[in-house]
Parts: C-alpha cells; structure tokens; sequence
C-alpha cells in the first residue's frame, strides 16, 4: 500500500498540474492506463488546476494514485 503524499510532494504534484498542458495530462494517464470515468454527456476538459483536481478525485482519490500521477508528471515535464 502507498503512502500518502508529503505535503512538498503533494504541493509539487498541484504545480505540475498547473504547469501542464491538457496534451501532457492526457498523456500521463494514458502512461497510467487510466480514462476519466465516461457518461452520457459531452466530454468535459478541464481548464483551471481545480478542474483538473475535481476530475482527477473523481478517478481515484487514492494515495497510489497520487504518487503514480507525481511520477508520471515528473517523467513527462522532462521531456
């Protein structure tokens, strides 16, 4: 089972979020084999960091979620 994130951690977690562009976002939860959750209504694409947070809770409000999501966005803000 995975820790939950510092709070250093889980305040760089929010700043790659911010920083990231919505390609990099799709891109690493594509690397995490995970897709917002699908309804009925149009695709909604989050633009501010909140919109990202709510939409990311929504998947998977665990800390291995977390710390996958940190990694994955620290290997794509990289490149």
């Amino acid at each position: 089972m995975a820790h939950k994130l510092t709070d250093a951690e889980w305040d760089e977690l929010v700043d790659l979020i911010a920083a990231s562009p919505t390609e990099r976002m799709d891109e690493a939860l594509k690397r995490m084999s995970v897709a917002p959750p699908s309804s009925n209504q149009p695709p909604w694409q989050p633009r501010s960091t909140e919109e990202w947070l709510v939409l990311l809770a929504s998947i998977s409000p665990g800390p291995a979620f977390d710390r996958a999501l940190l990694t994955e966005l620290r290997r794509l803000s990289l490149h």
